[in-house]
């Protein structure tokens, strides 16, 4: 019998995937990035010694560190803060959110070295918010639905996006 057991992982067979690199994600809404390390033949490396940094350089030249990725495994799904959730064991996950509405180049290095695909853009914007002195213009008939539920304080305010004048 023979057993084959992956090496370490190489930067330039590591794949980036998630919600968190997308060309639209809302203000203040979580995205994930999920890093799937890969060894030199391409076998999922999953004994969770890699270290994945997270880095993001908005529009104004500000660089923020968004953190390490976590490695999803039985120790960290069900552990405060483990972003693993619902994501497959064996891959490395990172949960962010932004604020600020803007352009944001996303880069992940292993080994202080890019992965393939970095930077990634990622593009923030407007989220949907309402408020007893908001006025949505240009879109009441798609956001009016919205816009009941958040006065109610039901469901989430972050379906529609609209532009936005508050008094």
């Amino acid at each position: 019998e023979i057993s084959v057991t992956p090496g370490v992982a190489m930067n330039e067979n590591c794949l980036v995937d998630g919600s968190g690199l997308s060309q639209n994600l809302l203000a203040g809404q979580e995205g994930m990035l999920l890093i799937t390390a890969k060894d030199l033949y391409g076998n999922l490396v999953q004994h969770g010694r890699e270290v994945f940094n997270v880095t993001m350089l908005g529009t104004g030249g500000n660089l923020r560190w968004l953190g390490l990725a976590r490695h999803c495994d039985q120790n960290c799904v069900g552990s405060a803060g483990c972003p693993c959730l619902s994501v497959e064991l064996g891959l490395y996950a990172l949960q962010y959110s932004v604020k600020v509405v803007g352009t944001y180049l996303v880069s992940i290095r292993r080994n202080n070295v890019l992965l393939p695909g970095s930077p990634h853009t990622v593009e923030i914007v407007p989220s949907f918010v309402v408020t007893s002195r908001t006025t949505v213009m240009g879109c009441e008939d798609e956001c009016a639905a919205q816009q009941e539920a958040c006065r109610a304080g039901v469901g989430s305010c972050q379906g529609c996006v609209c532009t936005l004048l508050t008094p």
